[in-house]
């Protein structure tokens, strides 16, 4: 008792899709039937860049944080990403830069109360000392040690000066 399967036929070829003659035509043809691509989602976690985020992150570097104790943070995200941002959004590389020349200035603070509180002159000493050298670091031009005394001269004001009598 064998059970044979039937034999389907072989089907029948596709005839070919026929395009219009006319150039118009063919366009408008092609448009409709050409499927739009979809947009590759990028590799990797989404990002949480919002402003509100971005806003909480400069607050707290005016405060005087670093943005490695700010990744450490629950719900912050890390220094590496917030570096990432730096380089894709000027508009917030500009609000960082402000935050920084506030937390120099926080710093600067710091250093009179510290000076005012401390009881251990060693402890007062070490901590006022890396504010400084902070502080330094951040705006030179207000905080530094040097002293730019350089000035610039036109020719005319040289020459000007010299041909000038004397009374």
């Amino acid at each position: 008792m064998s059970t044979k399967k039937p034999i389907k036929a072989p089907a029948k070829p596709k005839a070919p899709k026929t395009t219009p003659k006319t150039p118009t035509a063919a366009v408008g043809a092609a448009k409709a039937t050409t499927p739009t691509p979809t947009p590759k989602a990028k590799p990797g976690r989404p990002s949480k860049f919002t402003p509100v985020l971005v806003e909480r992150v400069c607050s707290l570097i005016a405060s005087g944080k670093s943005l490695r104790a700010i990744g450490d943070m629950p719900d912050m995200p890390t220094a590496e990403t917030v570096r990432t941002w730096l380089h894709r959004d000027a508009e917030f590389s500009g609000q960082y830069a402000r935050a920084c020349e506030a937390r120099a200035e926080h710093y600067a603070e710091e250093i009179i109360d510290i000076a005012d509180t401390e009881t251990d002159p060693q402890r007062a000493r070490n901590r006022i000392d890396a504010r400084k050298w902070t502080a330094v670091k951040l705006l030179p031009k207000k905080y530094g040690d040097r002293v730019d005394v350089t000035g610039r001269l036109t020719y005319e004001q040289l020459v000007g000066a010299s041909l000038k009598p004397t009374e």
